[in-house]
């Protein structure tokens, strides 16, 4: 069965279009990270499974089914965390936790005391009272307490202390350890997307743009440096394997999928270039190139 499939999704803000026929699938557990620069349409995206928002066009199913008729099954099978949550202030992080308790079949209260011993969570006192971080903390291990087969974090890390964050993903790992199940994230935090992910989702102004596993973006990212006029410029843009191309001082700088090694082979065989230099990139770096305009 699918876990998630968005077909041809299609979501506007009035005159501002956030997603433009975007497709994705999920068949199997795993962990897929989500990037993308800001306003490229990430948390659109994820509203959507709750679901918090529709599509204007196009289809969302999750485990199969239309998100809103199946709203209370999915829901009992989904954990999901905003980028911000708001929660009544005078609200208590135990409260919530006997909420969740009420509701949820499959809730754990040993797992969530396991971590909120870890996180040395203040479960009597009001929400309001406790640091952004505590909060959020607090947020996770509502999301995750039932063990859901589907985690959804938006931004789930952001505003917190190095510390605080590396805690924080520790327990995305362990209950992934513990039970498997999927994990669809976004994150500006390359370091957590590398820490956690599997497989690499780009969204840019509204469309994904990459879809590929973790390791063969790594392994098939390079910078090359050739020698050459606005002529040869213009051809490498043109090229399927450039994502990014510029000029200075006769001097052009271009970002490849390829392996370092294959670059040079193909820019000498299939565009005459002599490469000078050639080097692998990380993924920040080549998020960067895959992002930036021409």
């Amino acid at each position: 069965m699918t876990i998630l499939e968005l077909d041809r999704v299609t979501r506007r803000y009035r005159r501002t279009e956030a997603l433009n026929q975007v497709s994705l699938r999920i068949d199997q557990p795993q962990v897929v990270g989500l990037l993308g620069r800001n306003g490229a349409g990430k948390s659109t995206l994820l509203r959507l499974i709750p679901p918090l928002i529709g599509a204007d066009s196009g289809t969302v199913r999750v485990f199969g089914n239309d998100p809103w008729s199946h709203q209370e099954a999915n829901k009992l099978r989904l954990g999901y965390l905003a980028d911000t949550d708001i929660h009544p202030p005078g609200l208590r992080a135990q409260d919530l936790f006997d909420l969740c308790a009420s509701v949820y079949p499959t809730w754990d209260p040993a797992l969530v005391d396991r971590f909120a011993d870890r996180f040395e969570v203040q479960r009597r006192k009001p929400l309001g009272q406790l640091s952004k971080g505590q909060q959020r903390q607090v947020g996770l291990l509502c999301a995750v307490g039932h063990r859901p087969e589907l985690l959804v974090l938006d931004e789930p890390a952001g505003g917190l202390d190095p510390v605080a964050r590396r805690d924080f993903l520790s327990v995305v790992i362990e209950v992934l350890a513990d039970s498997g199940g999927t994990v669809l994230f976004a994150s500006h935090l390359f370091a957590d997307i590398e820490r956690l992910a599997e497989r690499i989702v780009i969204l840019d102004r509204g469309r994904v743009i990459l879809d590929d596993p973790l390791d063969a973006v790594r392994s098939q990212s390079c910078r090359v440096e050739v020698s050459g006029d606005d002529a040869l410029l213009a051809r490498l843009r043109a090229w399927t394997p450039c994502v990014h191309a510029a000029s200075a001082s006769g001097r052009i700088t271009a970002s490849l999928r390829l392996a370092p090694d294959d670059a040079r082979t193909r820019l000498a065989s299939e565009l005459g270039a002599t490469v000078d230099e050639a080097q692998a990139v990380g993924l920040e770096d080549f998020f960067i190139a895959l992002t930036e305009a021409p």
